[in-house]
């Protein structure tokens, strides 16, 4: 995962989309000056991250909310659950060439998951001329998922 995500955030991205039940700053922190410049030229940020099991630390939580803020349509979401898990592991990407990405797999958002643990991905690409109606129908299944807090 984390090989895509090297090759997908950079600076001239439009937007991207995190949605992983499990997460630490740790791992975003080496793409956090590309998503900061990205912002600054208008990309949107959205982040959905499970607070599953206490593993989402204040810290964490307080640098994700600081990488963002600064960006007023951007979001941050924490998910909760006292009998369950948040457990999606999907990344959106949209290129600065309005080409999209979308990555759904095994891997949490952690220093481990990006980089030592052996994960599966699924990794749709437009520039690869994959097809963009799959990309869009996982983004929409994503999004239409409730969640009532």
């Amino acid at each position: 995962m984390g090989h895509w995500l090297q090759n997908h955030i950079n600076p001239d991205i439009l937007g991207i989309e995190l949605q992983f039940g499990y997460f630490n700053f740790k791992a975003l922190e080496p793409f956090a000056a590309y998503l900061r410049t990205a912002g600054e030229n208008g990309a949107l940020m959205h982040f959905v991250l499970g607070a599953n099991q206490r593993q989402l630390t204040d810290s964490d939580l307080r640098q994700t909310f600081e990488l963002i803020e600064p960006f007023p349509d951007s979001s941050l979401t924490v998910v909760a659950f006292a009998d369950g898990l948040f457990h999606p592991k999907v990344a959106f990407v949209e290129t600065e060439k309005n080409e999209f990405a979308c990555l759904v797999g095994s891997g949490n958002f952690t220093s481990g998951g990006l980089s030592i643990n052996i994960e599966g991905f699924l990794a749709i690409d437009t520039a690869e001329d994959d097809c963009l109606n799959i990309i869009e129908q996982i983004r929409d299944a994503t999004r239409a998922c409730p969640i009532t807090l």
